[in-house]
């Protein structure tokens, strides 16, 4: 009967101590679960702000964004190699940078033309 008693005993503590060790394991899962569900909620919220600003896009200018619409159903679709995408990037990096140096160019030409003749210096 003593040995019974013991057996309860020891298997009642061993329960315990799994219950102790499983317990980290529940609130990880519960604090996973309450992301996941803070993740969908900002998804949704991110793919509404999204459709909301793309129907703004559209309905003020519908030929651009028709024509986006275009050219990334035709990229993902495949249809540019990597040797034409390489052109491309090279054309807008160019054609960016020239804008860019443009512009520095005329403001530093507005700067010098507005600038005031120091006094004692002669020209």
């Amino acid at each position: 009967m003593a040995t019974a008693t013991a057996r309860r005993t020891n298997g009642s503590s061993s329960m315990e101590s799994a219950a102790e060790q499983l317990r980290p394991i529940g609130e990880s899962m519960r604090a996973l679960q309450s992301d996941t569900r803070e993740l969908i909620g900002a998804v949704e919220q991110l793919a509404t702000s999204a459709g909301d600003a793309l129907r703004d896009q559209l309905h003020r200018h519908p030929y651009t964004t028709l024509g986006a619409g275009l050219v990334g159903g035709y990229i993902l679709g495949g249809g540019l190699s990597v040797r034409l995408a390489t052109f491309l990037l090279a054309a807008a990096g160019r054609a960016t940078m020239t804008q860019m140096l443009a512009g520095g160019l005329a403001a530093a030409g507005a700067g010098r033309a507005t600038r005031a003749p120091r006094a004692g210096r002669q020209s």
